[in-house]
């Protein structure tokens, strides 16, 4: 079983702020903020962002994918609604 996921981003502070907001509806939060990465969860951190400056952008056509279950419906609705600019 995974313990737990990590993603590189290149601007930690607003990719912290874009997390903070999409993970609020399906009761995700901040457990751990250290200089370069941040871990979300509910009870320990399952999703870690980590900064990686300078790194190249991935490309679309990567195959990377990460799936978060949540319940109900309407928690989905307000994760993706946050999630669009």
């Amino acid at each position: 079983m995974i313990d737990h996921v990590s993603v590189a981003v290149s601007d930690l502070a607003r990719s912290t702020a874009f997390y903070d907001q999409v993970f609020a509806p399906i009761g995700l939060v901040r457990l751990v903020t250290r200089e370069r990465s941040v871990g979300y969860g509910k009870a320990y951190p399952e999703f870690w962002i980590n900064l990686r400056v300078g790194m190249p952008r991935v490309p679309p056509e990567s195959g990377a994918h990460v799936c978060l279950r949540t319940r109900p419906t309407a928690a989905v609705d307000a994760f993706h609604a946050a999630a669009l600019p």
